[in-house]
């Protein structure tokens, strides 16, 4: 989601519109506007709306990916570092981190990750993948 349509979210989201109709407004996904919901500072209240149970369950666990990446990479970067993705790929690539766990943080197959170190010139290090 580009930054125009997310501050547009944003105001619809303050001025208390079901995520529904948000979604179907901006042309992007109910996950994508509980995430930007869930980015908020300070939260505005969620409208109660009758919601399709899988898009709820879609929505609860892009958030719980979401809680879980940003717990993982400020628990293992201190500073955290700019590029996110060069981080856990240097990390990956010297073997301070899993393939699983590498290709899970940067929302990618676990085979694809050899290839993207490649690209951005990280030397692979690493003597199990």
């Amino acid at each position: 989601m580009d930054d125009e349509t997310r501050r547009l979210v944003e105001a619809d989201l303050a001025a208390v519109r079901p995520f529904t109709e948000i979604a179907s407004r901006h042309g992007v996904g109910y996950v994508d506007v509980a995430l930007v919901h869930h980015r908020m500072r300070p939260q505005p209240v969620a409208w109660p709306e009758a919601v399709p149970p899988e898009l709820w369950n879609a929505a609860k666990a892009a958030l719980r990916r979401e809680d879980h990446r940003q717990t993982w990479i400020e628990m293992t970067f201190d500073p955290v570092p700019f590029d996110i993705d060069r981080a856990v790929l240097e990390l990956w690539s010297a073997g301070g981190t899993s393939s699983r766990m590498a290709a899970e943080i940067l929302d990618v197959p676990p085979g694809d990750l050899p290839a993207l170190a490649g690209r951005l010139g990280i030397p692979f290090t690493r003597s199990d993948a």
